[in-house]
């Protein structure tokens, strides 16, 4: 029985749903070819400490390809991160979001991150202190296949425990 599916950059990508996690998990069912390779997911991540990791994206949802096909990568086409409270933060280097071994894919200097503040890639493109590799088609070097998302402290970074990050995703699968 053949496979039911539309070609998206060479490969054929089978019907399903849209993947959904975190904040933002539902039941709800797209079946058109842009959702079907597409992802959202939003999570809040409590800051403190050297290198403290929260999973945005498990590597679990992202497509390995069809049989003997290319494994998928996450192409981020939007991401929002934003400081809930009133807490600064403070020490490190700052926020990353990086696929899940390690290739950076946005980042946001400790400076940057200052209480009630928000900032949406790529509209903050060009910003003095952030790192956007967001750009549809556009891969931190390094991105690999397989692997999901997640948000990083790059060094002690701390923000008090009333105010997390909250960082919100989009983007497509895609080898």
């Amino acid at each position: 029985m053949a496979v039911e599916g539309t070609t998206f950059h060479g490969t054929l990508v089978p019907i399903a749903n849209e993947v959904a996690y975190g904040a933002l998990a539902s039941n709800t069912s797209y079946f058109g070819m842009y959702d079907a390779c597409s992802f959202k997911a939003q999570v809040s991540h409590s800051v403190s400490g050297s290198g403290k990791t929260t999973v945005l994206l498990p590597d679990s949802v992202v497509p390995k390809g069809n049989p003997g096909g290319t494994a998928h990568r996450c192409y981020v086409t939007r991401l929002d991160i934003y400081v809930n409270g009133s807490n600064a933060a403070s020490g490190g280097t700052g926020i990353q979001i990086t696929d899940t071994t390690g290739n950076v894919v946005a980042a946001f200097t400790t400076a940057l991150l200052t209480a009630n503040t928000g900032y949406s890639l790529p509209s903050a493109d060009g910003t003095s202190g952030v790192t956007d590799d967001c750009i549809i088609g556009k891969l931190p070097a390094g991105s690999n296949t397989g692997v999901g998302l997640q948000v990083k402290n790059n060094g002690a970074v701390t923000l008090g425990a009333s105010s997390p990050i909250t960082v919100y995703v989009e983007g497509y699968f895609a080898p």
